[in-house]
Formats: structure tokens, C-alpha cells, sequence
């Protein structure tokens, strides 16, 4: 954080190193040292006022950038951003797509993982894995409506999420069992995992809910959280 009482006793000439366009100071430095300038009456053209705000937009954003990697690198051992990395969906995105769509796509982001890190022996275990929790959630699923005809499930809806949270921490493990070591991976794009998740849950939702019964997906955790069934 900059203190700026440390700033107010720098001179105009030092203040002006901050807003400098090369400057290297952060940009609530530079931000803070534009405005004691200008405190002190220093006249801005129009130009220069544009000139330091497109600098601290420029700066904020790098800032926001260097917290995502940084954020990545501290949550993630195994992420980085070199470009000739291996491209895997992320642990973030497995956990995510389990929480929502349902065990059977996060099991198949894992195991598209394993298959391109060459990782076959994992594979077995990880659909094994996959169909266990996606038979107790989908046996599950006709007791949490109960349970929601019993509470006000809008107020208790977490319940939902327990059997998928646990779905997530054996995601998690299986990694930990199975990832190379060393082995470091750059963030594939979900955006084709996730066009797919919603035209099967859409599938679901609309042709395949009365022939097949409760579903395991995004459409009937909604229900539940809605209190609609």
C-alpha cells in the first residue's frame, strides 16, 4: 500500500518521476502523485491529463493481469503461462463443470487430461470414479427433493452441494495420485467443454427428463435451489 503522507513530502521534480510515462511506480503511486501535483496548483494541459490517466489505466491493468498469474502460480503448482506447455483443463474448471453440470463431464475433462499427458493407467480408475458418484447423486437425487419439500431449501440449498463438493475433493486426489511430477501445464480453452455441456443438459431438459427421471445436471440443481420440481 502507498502511504501518502510519504509522497506529500517529495518535491514537484521527484512527483513528476511518477507520472512520468516511463514511470515504474504502481499505479496508486502514480495516481496519488498526480493528484498532490495537482494540489500544489501544477496546470495540466489536456494533454498531459489524458497522457497520465491512460498510464494508470494502463498500469491497473497490468496489475489485475500479474494477480490472476500470481493467484494461478500460488493455487496450482502445476500452472504456468509458457506457451509450449501442455494445454489441460484446469483443476478450477473440473471442479466447476462437477458442481454444475454434474460428475459425468467433470469425469470427462479428467480423463481427456490423463489422455494427454499419456497418463492411461489412470483412466480406468478415474470413469470408475466418475460412475460411482454419478449413481450415488443420481439415487440421491429424489430424497434431496424430499428434503426440500421438507425445509426451505432456498435457505438450505447448500445441501445440494455436498455430495459434488466431496465428488471434488476425489478429483483432486486423483491428480495428485496420477499427474506427472514436474510436469507443468497451460490453461485449455473451456469454451468448446462448455457449448457442450449446455446442449446435452439443454437435451436432457427438454427430451430426455420424462424418459430417464431425475437428472444430474444444472437443470434440476436449479429446481432444487427454486424450489420447483
Amino acid at each position: 500500500m502507498v502511504k501518502k503522507r510519504v509522497l506529500q513530502g517529495l518535491s514537484d521534480r521527484q512527483l513528476e518521476r511518477y507520472i512520468a510515462s516511463d514511470s515504474r511506480y504502481v499505479s496508486e503511486a502514480v495516481e496519488l502523485a498526480f493528484e498532490i501535483l495537482q494540489s500544489r496548483n501544477r496546470v495540466f494541459t489536456e494533454e498531459e491529463i489524458l497522457a497520465v490517466q491512460a498510464l494508470i489505466d494502463k498500469k491497473k491493468e497490468e496489475e489485475k493481469v500479474e494477480e490472476l498469474q500470481d493467484y494461478r502460480t500460488i493455487k496450482d503448482e502445476y500452472y504456468t503461462d509458457d506457451p509450449s506447455s501442455i494445454a489441460l483443463y484446469s483443476d478450477y474448471l473440473v471442479y466447476v463443470f462437477n458442481l454444475i453440470f454434474g460428475f459425468p463431464f467433470a469425469t470427462g475433462l479428467q480423463v481427456w487430461n490423463f489422455v494427454k499427458l499419456e497418463k492411461y493407467q489412470a483412466i480406468i480408475p478415474t470413469i470408475l470414479y466418475g460412475i460411482v458418484f454419478t449413481g450415488i447423486q443420481w439415487f440421491s437425487m429424489p430424497y434431496m427433493i424430499q428434503l426440500r419439500d421438507a425445509w426451505d431449501f432456498r435457505r438450505n440449498g447448500i445441501i445440494v452441494l455436498l455430495i459434488p463438493a466431496i465428488g471434488c475433493l476425489g478429483f483432486y486426489l486423483l491428480k495428485k495420485l496420477y499427474y506427472p511430477k514436474g510436469e507443468k501445464y497451460r490453461t485449455k480453452s473451456f469454451l468448446p467443454a462448455l457449448i457442450i455441456c449446455a446442449v446435452l443438459s439443454l437435451l436432457y431438459r427438454f427430451y430426455l427428463k420424462d424418459t430417464i427421471g431425475h437428472g444430474i445436471e444444472l437443470s434440476v440443481f436449479l429446481e432444487i435451489l427454486n424450489g420447483r420440481h
